[in-house]
């Protein structure tokens, strides 16, 4: 297996988390987790990029913010950001809109929770690449740490615009762990336990 350099814990912001096999039974079960900030004194703050949200139709969750979807609109995943606030969206995407990007601005991606760049995704001026969630993970000061280095729940990875929006959601978490030179198979679902 290769050699897995892991980032310093002064620059997460902008990495990928990839879900241990210890979270298989949780909301993170082979999840793949975009890291937006990170901060040592106040926390991280992360949106799963790898998650369908069942039964939602975009088009109505575009109407309560009074936006119709045109026909030649741009299909958009709406996926399960995480846990924390599930009613509040955000779109993680490319660098290139030239709106203006609120939220966090870091490594491959962008995330925004504005109506200007829903409006622009409608009318196709939004950027080259996006994706809509709702919700996000979010981590006390510390926690985090504790959980990759202690409880072996992540491993982390550098993020590319290829896996985050080129990559297809039900092939993101495998192919994550090879871009770590790691196979699915190689890992225990025991692992940790006695």
């Amino acid at each position: 297996m290769t050699k897995v350099s892991l980032p310093s814990f002064s620059d997460l912001t902008g990495k990928i988390l990839i879900a241990c096999p210890q979270l298989a039974e949780t909301i993170f079960g082979q999840s793949v987790v975009y890291l937006c900030d990170y901060s040592k004194e106040e926390g991280t703050l992360g949106v799963i990029i790898n998650k369908r949200f069942p039964n939602l139709v975009i088009e109505d969750l575009f109407k309560q913010f009074g936006i119709t979807l045109q026909e030649q609109s741009p299909a958009l995943f709406l996926g399960q950001g995480g846990p924390v606030d599930p009613s509040h969206g955000f779109i993680l995407h490319s660098l290139d809109w030239s709106g203006e990007m609120g939220g966090y601005k870091s490594g491959p991606a962008c995330l925004t929770a504005n109506l200007d760049i829903l409006r622009d995704l409608v009318a196709n001026r939004g950027p080259r690449h996006s994706m809509m969630v709702l919700g996000h993970a979010a981590w006390a000061p510390g926690q985090l740490e504790e959980e990759i280095f202690h409880n072996n729940y992540w491993f982390l990875a550098q993020a590319t615009e290829e896996l985050i929006f080129k990559t297809d959601p039900n092939l993101m978490w495998e192919k994550a762990l090879a871009s770590l030179g790691i196979s699915p198979s190689s890992l225990s679902l025991q692992s940790g336990e006695g």
